[in-house]
């Protein structure tokens, strides 16, 4: 079971790790898993609208360039 749980949460931890070193490919990552996020409802709507919210932001897309 831990296993299980390990491999579904590992790409938000690798997205998280890239976003925080603001690495391009970690926006492109964490927009995936805001969009199955949508879902989930209703916190992973919230949560999912809120990432699109901030990483598609013009502001923050060019931090990541």
């Amino acid at each position: 079971m831990a296993m299980f749980l390990l491999v579904i949460s590992a790409p938000g931890i690798i997205g998280g790790y890239g976003i925080l070193k603001k690495y391009s490919w970690a926006r492109i990552l964490v927009l995936i898993l805001g969009a199955l996020n949508l879902l989930n409802i209703p916190f992973g709507t919230i949560l999912g609208v809120y990432t699109f919210w901030g990483l598609l932001n013009e502001d923050v897309a060019k931090e990541f360039t």
